[in-house]
């Protein structure tokens, strides 16, 4: 007789969270084929790709790693004083 197996359940490390968000079926199927041809997890591929989107959005609006937004305008530059 064979014993049941124990559903498997992924070990998280304590920095990571879970994230849900809802979008089409025909978009998930996108997300999919894109991680497929990059042989990346569909997980995988959407953090990797928001974390280039988050850079690429540093380097246009001139923003270093760290610093946070203008709180006064939301300009995304550093400001000494909020107004």
């Amino acid at each position: 007789m064979r014993e049941k197996k124990k559903p498997r359940v992924q070990q998280r490390s304590p920095e990571n969270t879970t994230v849900a968000f809802s979008c089409s079926k025909k978009f998930l199927a996108q997300i999919d084929e894109a991680a497929r041809q990059e042989r990346r997890t569909r997980s995988n591929w959407i953090v990797f790709n928001l974390e280039r989107a988050i850079a690429a959005q540093r380097v246009f609006y001139g923003q270093q790693p760290g610093q946070q937004p203008c709180q006064a305008s939301g300009c995304g530059q550093k400001s000494d004083k909020v107004s």
